[in-house]
């Protein structure tokens, strides 16, 4: 009951979303009230340059949420963290980015700021591991990607981190790896 109603959240959260994109108030609105970012400011821009701004802002309020714990690392994922973090992917996540998590899911061509790409250099080490777990736990305001920490316990959360970092080309991490220290 507990994971239907996550999903049926999230459906709702996304038709509200493509339904709004262009009331930029409501939306300001709407995020508000659904995520507690206080210090990110809204944008909900249709461009790239816009989005760049975005994740911009959004890695200056994991610094400040985190502090220390921003560039901590994390523990290394186990199989069982994969296939379960690939099970819970595939029921929640899949719909906005995608199986391969390119960020095409059949939800994702109405959603602005469209879902990140987990396989894309920029996407998959612009934040921190840390602060890739707290995005799952505490959703980005002003886009789709909604909180997850009232529907999953905290090892469900590092799971689908572990499966989306796991999405990353051996390139991709190895570029990853370099940036973290």
């Amino acid at each position: 009951m507990k994971i239907r109603l996550a999903f049926i959240t999230s459906v709702m959260y996304a038709m509200f979303m493509l339904s709004s994109c262009g009331n930029t108030e409501q939306n300001k609105e709407h995020a508000q009230r659904e995520h507690s970012h206080d210090s990110v400011v809204e944008n909900h821009s249709h461009d790239h340059g816009g989005h760049s701004q975005q994740m911009n802002e959004t890695r200056e309020w994991l610094k400040a949420e985190l502090g220390e714990k921003y560039n901590q690392s994390v523990p290394i994922a186990t199989v069982k963290h994969l296939d379960q973090g690939k099970i819970i992917y595939t029921q929640y996540c899949v719909i906005c980015h995608g199986s391969s998590g390119k960020g095409d899911g059949q939800g994702a061509a109405a959603l602005q700021p469209k879902p990140a790409d987990f396989t894309d250099p920029e996407h998959s080490s612009f934040y921190s591991e840390q602060g890739r777990i707290y995005i799952i736990k505490k959703g980005i305001k002003g886009t789709a990607m909604i909180a997850w920490e009232n529907t999953l316990n905290e090892e469900e959360i590092f799971a689908v981190y572990a499966y989306v970092n796991s999405l990353k080309s051996s390139e991709n991490k190895e570029e990853h790896h370099e940036h973290q220290h």
